[in-house]
């Protein structure tokens, strides 16, 4: 949908077995901030967007990771996350 509300997910996949999904989630990124939303002043391309190309993860952090994402298809922000292991 043009300039609809695009949100990126995210997969956490078994180490062993990539093919089995332990955990989804489906709006892990959602563009909530006028930047990421393309609100003036900031610049806009595409109104409400984000997309994740890089995620890196952090050294000596176990299971944290950084993460660099394009908003409003015009600017670029990052930000870093935790994954907590659940317990099967």
């Amino acid at each position: 949908m043009a300039n609809g509300n695009y949100t990126a997910g995210a997969l956490i996949l078994d180490g062993s077995d990539p093919t089995i999904i332990k955990q989804r989630v489906p709006h892990f990124l959602v563009p909530l901030l006028p930047y990421q939303q393309g609100v003036p002043p900031f610049p806009v391309n595409r109104h409400r967007v984000i997309f994740l190309p890089s995620v890196v993860p952090l050294p000596g952090r176990p299971d944290s990771f950084r993460l660099f994402f394009g908003a409003a298809d015009a600017s670029i922000g990052m930000a870093t996350v935790t994954v907590t292991p659940t317990h099967e």
